[in-house]
């Protein structure tokens, strides 16, 4: 039987993958001095608070507002897609930057469709 996602676990992913995204703002804030983009430090702060967001108020959210985790992985996935594009351009970083740039698209499909499934188990009470 393949392995699903439960409330629980996907309230666990937002808030693990949350603080780790917030760790990176501070390490990237802090290397500011040392030629790391702007850009890329303010793309993780947004992202990391709405993911502890969606991981606070995950039922919530399934049962009233899904489309709030759309949102938040759309934005996400659209961000780090043209964050690969300027690091691609700018630092001729191409290769590396397009398997993290498959890995996101993956897994945010894997996302929209877990939390598409969990919305309507959650909303006909069936224990998700």
């Amino acid at each position: 039987m393949p392995m699903k996602e439960t409330t629980g676990s996907l309230r666990a992913y937002f808030l693990v993958i949350g603080a780790i995204v917030l760790v990176q703002y501070g390490q990237d804030a802090a290397a500011l001095a040392l030629d790391v983009p702007f850009w890329i430090a303010v793309v993780h702060l947004p992202v990391g608070l709405a993911y502890i967001g969606l991981g606070l108020f995950t039922t919530r959210l399934l049962r009233t507002a899904p489309e709030a985790f759309y949102y938040v992985l759309a934005i996400n996935a659209v961000s780090i897609t043209v964050l690969t594009a300027i690091t691609a351009v700018l630092f001729k970083v191409v290769f590396p930057g397009m398997i993290g740039l498959a890995l996101t698209w993956l897994i945010t499909i894997y996302l929209v469709r877990s939390v598409r499934r969990l919305s309507t188990e959650v909303r006909s009470g069936v224990r998700a």
